[in-house]
């Protein structure tokens, strides 16, 4: 039988570095798990109720690109759901360009395009009314984005 001091596992393995990538891969999850449902969810909302009581484009109406922006992690969760059901019974390996990933390209982009696309052009849209009242002297009424909805005595909030 060999004695304790030939077999020292201490001369082949360190875990040392082992427990470094650990504790480096557990504070990448949990900022990120803080980030998304803490800090994306509140400013998310946060955006969502500004926008709704003190904006006048997305006060008289509900935008659905800011909607999708605020609501867009949720869309994802089923995806990842399905995606570790069918890595469990269906398709183990972890190739992107597999159809159980198809989800999260296709929301990915309509993320992307629909949701962060669709505020910045209304954002752009709005700057441009905004830019000729004060540039071009064109009329107020042109920042009212829903005129048939004003009675005819009503005051203008501009």
């Amino acid at each position: 039988m060999a004695s304790e001091r030939a077999y020292d596992i201490s001369q082949w393995y360190d875990s040392k570095p082992v427990k470094l990538g650990w504790l480096g891969m557990l504070g990448i999850g949990v900022f990120w798990v803080l980030y998304q449902r803490t800090l994306y969810i509140t400013c998310g909302v946060s955006s969502y109720l500004y926008a709704q009581t003190r904006l006048p484009l997305y006060s008289q109406a509900t935008s659905f690109p800011l909607v999708a922006a605020v609501v867009g992690p949720m869309f994802i969760l089923p995806n990842v759901g399905l995606n570790e059901w069918g890595h469990a019974f269906w398709f183990v390996d972890e190739l992107f360009a597999a159809p159980l990933h198809w989800g999260f390209v296709t929301l990915g982009w309509c993320g992307l395009f629909g949701a962060a696309g669709g505020v910045a052009a209304q954002i752009v849209s709005r700057m441009s009314n905004l830019a000729d009242v004060i540039w071009n002297n064109a009329p107020k009424a042109i920042l009212d984005p829903f005129p048939s909805q004003v009675g005819p005595g009503a005051k203008s909030v501009y």
